[in-house]
């Protein structure tokens, strides 16, 4: 699926989706913190489905944390709605601000749908998700950035909880500068 942003013009747009694709397994993922954490997720299945938010232990995960965002499912009566909870340094850099404890459909307005599309992906298949895209900047700067999104679930089926893992491919000299 690749999708350009066609919105109006903004200080920081979505350029465009290079790749998007659900992943089966960890060949579908570049070597490096995605696929790191594609096998700790795996690990963390049990017989029951899902691995919880709650199996999920930062001690374990070190090297990742700045790499990760946790963003809580909320089912509304008319529709499925995410909440970011907690967000990692390099999720930040590309956001340009700290959106912990904000809806994704108010923060990223123009750039929701395209963003809200994968997170409905991975709840509603259960299965990883995997997006190269490009970024533009307030300031100009082109950057690029893969990610992958993984499903937790309280209950091992109903999606409650998707974690972000986010890479640059860019040199972290290249970013913008984010106060935090």
């Amino acid at each position: 699926m690749n999708d350009t942003y066609e919105g109006p013009d903004r200080s920081s747009v979505l350029k465009g989706v290079q790749d998007s694709r659900l992943v089966s397994g960890p060949e579908d993922l570049p070597d490096g913190p995605l696929s790191d954490f594609y096998h700790y997720w795996v690990g963390k299945m049990a017989d029951s489905g899902l691995p919880s938010r709650h199996e999920i232990d930062a001690a374990e995960l070190p090297y990742l944390l700045r790499h990760l965002m946790l963003v809580d499912v909320v089912q509304t009566e008319d529709r499925r709605r995410f909440r970011f909870r907690l967000m990692g340094e390099q999720h930040i850099a590309v956001a340009g601000r700290n959106m912990t404890g904000e809806m994704m459909d108010e923060a990223l307005e123009s750039d929701a749908a395209q963003v809200e599309a994968s997170y409905n992906l991975v709840a509603e298949a259960r299965t990883p998700h995997y997006w190269r895209h490009r970024f533009l900047t307030g300031g100009g700067s082109d950057l690029t950035y893969e990610r992958a999104l993984f499903p937790l679930a309280d209950d091992g089926g109903t999606v409650d909880t998707i974690v972000s893992v986010l890479i640059h491919t860019v040199p972290p000299s290249q970013l913008p500068d984010v106060s935090y």
